[in-house]
């Protein structure tokens, strides 16, 4: 793996097998099936910016949206082992809210395990706004914490 930052481009079909490889090396519940994930990435609705180092998927992440709605979704974001502290979670945030903008959504909302202190505290340097715990959130009984943010469009 290459100290360049990573490119990113939106996830493709052709990339299946790694984003379910990286799925499953970041979580252990809640995963994403391989119907779903090939529904993500060719559905009109869906944002969903993956990392590359050349054709190596460094992480991705997942929003989407309802028709006639102001409101993105931001479902997952998954970084590899390898890969973490190298920007690229913060390059794929990046990069989703710039196409939001585009498409005139004008607020994100997302959810958070309570424990994953490094996540919350992206979002937090990123704007996101804390806005409640939700007990029980995840498949394994985890709580969330439900943030947003308002784009500004």
């Amino acid at each position: 793996m290459s100290l360049n930052s990573p490119s990113i481009r939106p996830c493709q079909a052709v990339d299946l097998d790694q984003l379910l490889q990286l799925e499953r090396a970041c979580f252990s519940s809640d995963l994403l099936s391989r119907r779903r994930m090939r529904h993500w990435t060719t559905a009109a609705n869906a944002i969903m910016p993956g990392a590359f180092d050349g054709a190596q998927l460094l992480g991705y992440a997942l929003c989407f949206y309802r028709r006639n709605s102001k409101k993105l979704r931001f479902y997952s974001l998954a970084v590899a082992p390898q890969a973490r502290g190298r920007g690229v979670a913060l390059a794929l945030m990046e990069n989703l809210e710039a196409r939001a903008k585009k498409l005139g959504l004008d607020e994100i909302w997302l959810e958070v395990a309570v424990q994953n202190h490094r996540a919350i505290g992206l979002y937090e340097q990123m704007g996101y706004q804390r806005r409640q715990l939700r007990a029980g959130y995840y498949e394994d009984g985890s709580d969330a914490l439900r943030m947003s943010k308002s784009l500004g469009t």
